[in-house]
């Protein structure tokens, strides 16, 4: 399996950053929870307890998004904020 680790190398810092930051808030929790299932199964499988609080958050974040103080929350305020004074997205046109 030599291409394994190249493949999840790169994963580990963006995804985290973009979680903190509140951006593609739910696509990065879903990320994350790939990530944490697979060192579950394949690196400490007696780490259940840890692994289940963290997939517990990631499963809330990803049903419920994110919170007010996010990237994705700041964007929906904007476009909703656009749509209601009869702004159109450009890409729309």
């Amino acid at each position: 399996m030599r291409g394994g680790p190249k493949v999840a190398r790169p994963a580990p810092a963006p995804i985290p950053t973009l979680l903190l930051l509140g951006l593609a808030t739910r696509l990065s929790a879903l990320g994350l929870l790939v990530m944490t299932a697979v060192i579950q199964v394949l690196v400490y499988p007696a780490a259940y307890a840890t692994h289940g609080v963290w997939a517990a958050v990631l499963l809330w974040l990803m049903a419920r998004g994110p919170g007010v103080v996010s990237v994705d929350h700041w964007r929906q305020l904007r476009r909703t904020a656009g749509q209601r004074h009869g702004l159109h997205d450009r890409r729309a046109r």
